[in-house]
């Protein structure tokens, strides 16, 4: 748990000192990251991704609290530092963090792009993008010879329970939202 307030607080102290402006994307942001602090991200293996952002800003001569939503949500991809910075025959620590430097001098650019396609959804947008990085990271180590271990847990059974419990749900808030909620039921198909 010390971890996870860690990776709030430096996240919070980011999104001040950069100056963004408090919105609900921020909470969004803090709230993400909080919640992935719990398995993979940690606060050693975000800053190489941060700083990738940072020298981007830089590099554009923007201020950075234009790229620090794409930094703190681009922390999705810091257990790839952790990764290549473990000693698994893939460099160490300096690979690591030339990795996270250079995932995050990249993810803004493909952001914008993906930006595009997504229609503008920011959080949509950094999944979207991270998950294009992850792939074409996981490609070229799978190419070079990386053995990756796929962590594949299924559960079997409890299928009947599970699809009855679903489908009382399902029934409960349909009938929740048609009832309950201070309008007419035929008001809710009056926009489709």
């Amino acid at each position: 748990m010390s971890n996870t307030a860690l990776v709030i607080v430096i996240s919070i102290l980011l999104l001040t000192f950069s100056k963004d402006p408090p919105s609900g994307f921020t909470v969004a942001e803090i709230g993400l990251m909080a919640g992935f602090s719990l398995f993979g991200k940690n606060i050693v293996n975000i800053w190489p991704i941060i700083l990738g952002s940072f020298l981007h800003a830089k590099f554009q001569r923007v201020p950075f609290r234009t790229h620090v939503s794409t930094a703190l949500l681009g922390t999705a991809l810091s257990p790839a530092v952790s990764y290549f910075t473990s000693d698994n025959g893939w460099g160490g620590p300096l690979s690591g963090i030339l990795i996270g430097i250079l995932i995050g001098f990249l993810l803004q650019p493909v952001a914008a792009f993906t930006s595009r396609i997504q229609n503008g959804l920011n959080l949509y947008n950094m999944g979207f993008s991270c998950g294009l990085m992850a792939i074409v990271l996981a490609a070229v180590m799978n190419s070079l010879g990386a053995e990756m271990e796929m962590a594949e847990h299924w559960a079997t059974g409890f299928n009947l329970p599970l699809c009855i419990y679903l489908l009382l749900l399902c029934v409960v808030l349909v009938i929740s939202g048609l009832f309950f909620a201070g309008q007419k039921t035929t008001s809710a198909w009056k926009n489709y």
